[in-house]
């Protein structure tokens, strides 16, 4: 699926999800050049980007990276971001080489299941861990 192109790239998440903000603050701590924007799907612009890409706007199971026009969903995404990443990080697209439905089947088990393994936050904890402007509401 392709988009209107942004620059720079945007993760949306769940910001609900205590593994998702886990997930954000892993990025945040690991990337090369802080460049991927946050978007939490609960805020208006997340709701406005699942609105743009006719995705449900409450039953969401997928973190997504929109990158150069190009939406990346559940392993892809993960992937992707992982090119942005320091040290051996990047490496992890070579798992690009397993089957996307197997790799979605084991993304598809853990998102079915975060709120039970990992618990749920009632507020998006993730934007007062960087710089604000790193995170759209």
């Amino acid at each position: 699926m392709t988009v209107q192109n942004t620059e720079p790239p945007i993760l949306l998440f769940d910001g609900e999800c205590a593994l998702c903000s886990g997930w954000v603050r892993f990025i945040l701590s690991r990337e090369k050049r802080p460049e991927i924007k946050f978007v939490a799907a609960q805020g208006a612009t997340g709701q406005a980007l699942l609105r743009q890409l006719g995705l449900s706007l409450t039953d969401w199971e997928s973190n997504f990276l929109v990158e150069e026009g190009v939406v990346h969903f559940k392993s892809d995404a993960a992937l992707a971001v992982a090119g942005h990443l320091g040290g051996a990080w990047p490496l992890a697209r070579g798992l690009k080489i397993v089957p996307r439905f197997i790799r979605d089947w084991v993304y598809n088990l853990v998102a079915r299941n975060r709120y039970a393994w990992f618990g749920r936050i009632p507020y998006c904890a993730a934007p007062g861990l960087a710089d604000p402007e790193r995170f759209r509401t």
